[in-house]
């Protein structure tokens, strides 16, 4: 094993040969224990080296050289979940050629074209799903990608945060040999309506049943070729958020009938209105939802009454309406919708619901199956607290979320008095001004013991309340 290293680093291509050979000679599970400590694995166990899935992240060059090779040449590369960092990666390609990889996670490796056409080049067999999220492809890097053999078979493909504009859309929605694509990853990239109108118009893409365009200005324009493209019927997510549509946008996307069958939908951040609000609250075909999100719509209370009496939501699951100046009748009506029953997360940060509301929603037996509620950023104070608190149907919350309430050391008492919060995981109090009273009334209360995170940034807990705080089971701090 101490051999490899400068054989695998060599620049000459005999000493890289007779580490290769070196490396058929070896028994796998010896390299497993050699360097298993110097790479991330989800379990450490020697015999989960052989076990299908895997996700491998590799560091340190010359163990990569000699872990890479030594899993492709007893073929343990095969139908694995790899993720190597780029600098890691490049000098290592070879070690891929021929390979047939489950999924190829390069995420966050600050990759441009000429990396892309390194790894196309590298000879790779066949990958299922190339996450590429959060790089610097650009336009160059979508024309590099469509050309690639490799990935012709791609089943679920991440772009997201890559700098793509019209031009680079426009070439993938031209590469037909992605009709394998059931997921589809384009968030947060510089196309606008030409982007958005090809991507859609694209009927090779007939497959995907994923699809997130959040955060490319499509607008009204987008949303309509959406709406025309009848080919994307087997869609059961749909990401539309922040794309500038408007209540016109809206109106396509209610009416196209391929995407009943929507089980979750995002609008987020379109600053539709109560009026986009009332048109998608009586679109009765998306009786499939479970997941809706309308944040950041600016709805307000019409809005909000309008969604959420919309009888056809009887299926949800999750309901954002965070940033949505809802105030305490938009609360109420929340309270009140009785067909609401099946939600498990309900998202109401960002308002402006005050002690009435947050009653109201305390009072609401049929929201029994929470396990996420999140009313941060409201004005609910220490009466809307201790209402939450005293919720005994709030016994399946895993996560609860009452920050900048001004809930107060009354608030927290309620809170650590509450014995049906004993499910509690996540507990977020950020800027309440809480102090060191408040801090070791948390420490102490034997219903919280359980808290994985427990949130107090921006409160003003000196050294005694962090000293009571850190004698709670686990790491669960955040500050």
């Amino acid at each position: 094993l101490a051999r490899l290293r400068p054989l695998l680093s060599s620049a000459d291509v005999a000493d890289f040969q007779q580490g290769i050979e070196l490396i058929r000679s070896l028994d796998a599970t010896a390299v497993w224990e050699h360097y298993a400590q110097n790479l991330r694995f989800q379990d450490r166990r020697p015999d989960w080296f052989f076990n299908e899935p895997m996700r491998a992240s590799v560091h340190h060059n010359h163990r990569l050289s000699m872990t890479l090779w030594a899993m492709r040449e007893t073929g343990m590369l095969e139908g694995i979940d790899l993720r190597i960092p780029r600098r890691e990666l490049m000098p290592n390609l070879q070690a891929l050629h021929g390979v047939s990889l489950r999924s190829l996670d390069l995420t966050w490796s600050k990759l441009g074209p000429e990396h892309v056409q390194r790894v196309t080049a590298a000879g790779l067999k066949a990958v299922n799903a190339l996450l590429l999220g959060n790089n610097q492809l650009g336009d160059e890097g979508v024309r590099v990608l469509t050309s690639a053999e490799p990935f012709h078979g791609l089943r679920n493909l991440d772009l997201s945060f890559n700098g793509i504009r019209d031009e680079g859309a426009q070439t993938f929605a031209r590469a037909s040999h992605f009709d394998g694509l059931t997921q589809l990853d384009l968030e947060n990239n510089l196309f606008t309506a030409p982007g958005g109108v090809a991507i859609a118009a694209a009927r090779h893409l007939s497959g995907l049943t994923w699809l997130n365009l959040d955060n490319n200005r499509m607008g009204d324009q987008g949303a309509k070729a959406l709406a025309e493209a009848t080919h994307l019927h087997r869609l059961a997510m749909l990401n539309l958020s922040n794309t500038d549509m408007g209540v016109e946008g809206a109106a396509y996307i209610v009416n196209a009938s391929h995407l009943y069958g929507l089980s979750a939908l995002y609008l987020r951040g379109n600053s539709m209105g109560p009026e986009g609000a009332s048109l998608l609250a009586a679109a009765h075909p998306f009786s499939r939802l479970t997941t809706f999100d309308f944040g950041f719509n600016y709805i307000e209370d019409e809005g909000a009454i309008a969604i959420v009496n919309a009888m056809h939501l009887h299926g949800l699951t999750s309901l954002n309406l965070d940033g949505n100046d809802i105030w305490d009748d938009g609360a109420i009506a929340i309270a009140n919708a009785r067909h609401l029953n099946t939600l498990t997360e309900l998202n109401l940060k960002d308002n402006e619901i005050r002690e009435a509301g947050a009653f109201a929603i305390a009072q609401a037996t049929h929201l029994r199956g929470l396990t996420t509620l999140n009313l941060s950023n409201n004005q609910i104070g220490a009466v809307g607290a201790r209402a939450i608190a005293e919720a005994t149907h709030f016994a399946q919350l895993t996560s609860l979320d009452l920050s900048v309430n001004k809930i107060g050391l009354a608030g927290v008492q309620a809170l650590a008095s509450a014995p049906h919060l004993k499910n509690l995981k996540t507990l977020t109090l950020v800027k309440n001004n809480l102090d060191d009273e408040a801090a070791i009334i948390l420490a102490n209360s034997p219903h919280l013991q359980q808290l994985t995170t427990l949130g107090l940034e921006a409160n003003p807990i000196g050294d005694v309340g962090k000293a009571a705080l850190a004698k709670m089971p686990g790491e669960v701090l955040t500050w």
